[in-house]
């Protein structure tokens, strides 16, 4: 294992800042079409902030609607990318946003958030290395979490090269972790500074193309 990888996180976070990202899980899901991947992020109220910009006249759109009424909406509106909801299940509000950034978003429990993206993303750019096969990542040599303390974000991916490109829908991302045989891939929003022996799963840190050396 490469010293300058477990290094390179420590300069990441100088850099970036990431507490506003702990906490968030998503949810990909092909529905209602399958054009078109959802994620979902729970419990979040994307309604403020600077870079959170609603569909205007549809924020909310009028009446109610189920889930899958709104997502249809929003995929038949060209600047909607994702829906504001109620959590609460049946029909409800629903308001359509034409801008989301997950980090200046709040905590809430009232909404999800769902973001809608394209079928396929490719990697972002950048530098991809793999800890290896039978790897897991960790936040520390105390974590002994699965999920980075809940930091992380969990999808559905059918290979390594599709979770990569799941690393770009997020403001943050140091690297992915993936499991082939559940197809289980998570999305690092914090540094990744060790890792674990686990049967099945890699770790991948990944640094930005952009990033100084």
């Amino acid at each position: 294992l490469c010293a300058k990888w477990l290094a390179v996180p420590i300069r990441m976070a100088m850099r970036w800042r990431c507490s506003a990202l702990a906490g968030f899980l998503a949810v990909a899901s092909v529905m209602p079409t399958k054009a078109t991947i959802w994620l979902r992020r729970h419990f979040q109220d994307c309604s403020q902030g600077h870079y959170n910009l609603p569909v205007k006249g549809q924020d909310p759109v009028q009446g109610a609607h189920s889930l899958l009424e709104c997502k249809a909406l929003c995929e038949k509106e060209p600047l909607c990318k994702g829906i504001m909801v109620p959590i609460s299940e049946g029909v409800g509000q629903c308001q359509l946003r034409r801008k989301i950034k997950l980090s200046e978003c709040r905590k809430s429990k009232t909404y999800n958030v769902w973001e809608r993206i394209r079928g396929h993303r490719d990697p972002p750019e950048g530098i991809w290395e793999s800890f290896g096969n039978n790897t897991a990542c960790r936040r520390g040599l105390k974590d002994e979490t699965e999920d980075g303390g809940g930091t992380v974000m969990v999808y559905g991916a059918p290979d390594v090269d599709s979770c990569k490109g799941l690393c770009g829908t997020t403001d943050v991302c140091y690297g992915i972790e993936y499991e082939a045989i559940t197809t289980r891939c998570e999305v690092w929003t914090e540094p990744i500074f060790s890792v674990a022996p686990v049967e099945n799963f890699e770790c991948v840190a990944f640094r930005p193309q952009d990033f100084p050396t």
